[in-house]
């Protein structure tokens, strides 16, 4: 599984790597801690495209929805979580997760996605 974490708060993303490196040690996780870094992320790996995308919603540059857009216009098959403190509705996202986040929760819609 190649994944794709996407938020501003460095010390969310190392909680997160860590926590989806306890269920499946062998994933390549990739960070970035803005929208455009996401992007052109996402566009240097397009030969092994991720899996599975998880982004904070309120990014700098381009925000989670954006990007999602972005994303899915380029490879619809990606799953995008969207990670959000606002309780929202976005077509862009096949996930909204609404913050605070529980371990339990994380770790079930991954498993989920990636059957």
């Amino acid at each position: 599984m190649k994944l794709l974490i996407v938020d501003e708060d460095v010390n969310s993303v190392i909680l997160l790597k860590r926590l989806i490196r306890s269920i499946r040690p062998d994933c390549m996780i990739s960070t970035a801690t803005d929208g455009y870094s996401a992007y052109i992320s996402f566009l240097k790996a397009i030969e092994s495209p991720f899996d599975i995308v998880i982004t904070e919603q309120y990014l700098a540059e381009l925000h989670g929805d954006e990007l999602a857009r972005k994303i899915k216009i380029l490879n619809p098959e990606v799953k995008v979580i969207c990670l959000s403190s606002d309780t929202l509705y976005n077509k862009e996202f096949d996930i909204i997760l609404t913050k605070p986040l529980t371990r339990r929760i994380i770790l079930e819609t991954i498993i989920k996605l990636y059957k």
